[in-house]
């Protein structure tokens, strides 16, 4: 049985390397509750790095889609005929 089963639960591709490496730093030789977990947590700054990339990018991405939906929605406004909108198949 592997020492830490809950890295098993999941495949590689799913987790960052910093969460890897956090999920490896954590004691496995008691159990855990959850306020120990926090401690281990917010003393662990690859995440928290990797984290505010993340919460950087969506706001990046959350801000380009507001505006491409005003501006269809300012373009509709204007046309007598709805425009016939074709969204793109994922790859």
């Amino acid at each position: 049985m592997s020492s830490n089963v809950a890295l098993d639960t999941f495949t590689a591709s799913e987790w960052t390397d910093e969460f890897q490496s956090f999920v490896r730093k954590l004691p496995t030789f008691y159990a855990l509750n959850a306020s120990a977990i926090q401690y281990f947590w917010t003393n662990e700054p690859a995440v928290h790095q990797r984290y505010r990339q993340l919460e950087l990018h969506s706001r990046q991405l959350l801000g380009k889609a507001r505006r491409i939906v005003n501006k269809l929605f300012g373009l509709s406004k204007r046309c007598r005929t709805q425009p016939k909108i074709a969204m793109l198949r994922e790859r």
